[in-house]
């Protein structure tokens, strides 16, 4: 068994799959990320047998509006690990990320994304 980079990087949210409703979330003050996408190109673990044909790279966000991300030890609000290209076009509305140390959003390989308003400030 080896660790991986979801068991040494805590955060307030975690998901491995973006399709959700996201409204009104706020995460401040962790060591490490704010909310945590964890896109693999398959369900793992004892889930995966009952959904073999669903991928979460490829997942669409239901809705994604008003949330708040700060003062986050890395990235305020993170899609990582492959690639993220929803089935349908995302539309990340009125995000604010502020105070984090690295990144207010990390996209890794991201297609049909939009981020709409909010605000974006010493990252």
């Amino acid at each position: 068994m080896s660790m991986t980079d979801t068991d040494t990087s805590a955060a307030t949210f975690y998901s491995a799959s973006p399709a959700n409703t996201w409204t009104g979330n706020i995460a401040a003050g962790s060591d490490s990320y704010g909310m945590w996408f964890d896109l693999q190109d398959s369900v793992r673990g004892v889930a995966s047998k009952y959904y073999p044909f669903i991928s979460p790279s490829t997942a669409s966000i239901q809705s994604f509006s008003g949330n708040v991300f700060y003062n986050k030890g890395i990235d305020g609000l993170r899609f990582y690990l492959n690639r993220w290209y929803p089935s349908t076009a995302a539309k990340l509305t009125d995000v604010k990320s502020f105070r984090n140390w690295r990144d207010g959003i990390y996209f890794q390989s991201t297609g049909s994304v939009t981020v709409d308003g909010g605000s974006f400030a010493d990252n």
